[in-house]
């Protein structure tokens, strides 16, 4: 499996780090990183140490999993594959149309509000209490 992050516009954070990555080079998985990502934190030695490799924009894009602080723009979500997982952090109330757009596009698209993620745990919470 390839797991892959590209460069965020207007985030200081990284999605993965080079401990990240080296953790999930242990556990197999193939880490793809856009071409200097991280630079303003980690240098590139840093991730190729850990097992990460760099590559452009569009062959990261290509990955089966993409993990991102936050959403990706629209532009770059329409290069991904229809069977791409996206994983990343969002504000529900700051990209509302941006989120139609990603549904568009038919992708499993993991959006984690931090409301929406306490009210989910306490809702199957209370149906594995029923059962």
């Amino acid at each position: 499996m390839k797991l892959g992050s590209v460069i965020e516009k207007n985030e200081s954070r990284v999605a993965i780090t080079p401990e990240t990555a080296k953790r999930y080079v242990n556990l197999g998985i193939q880490v793809v990183v856009e071409t200097g990502y991280g630079a303003h934190l980690y240098s590139a030695a840093e991730y190729e140490t850990a097992g990460a490799t760099f590559a452009p924009e569009q062959t990261v894009l290509s990955a089966a999993t993409i993990v991102q602080i936050k959403s990706l723009p629209v532009e770059q979500m329409s290069q991904l594959a229809s069977k791409t997982v996206f994983i990343a952090l969002t504000n529900p109330f700051d990209s509302i149309p941006q989120h139609h757009e990603l549904l568009l596009f038919f992708l499993p698209v993991i959006l984690l509000h931090y409301p929406l993620f306490l009210l989910l745990n306490l809702l199957l919470w209370t149906l594995a209490s029923w059962l």
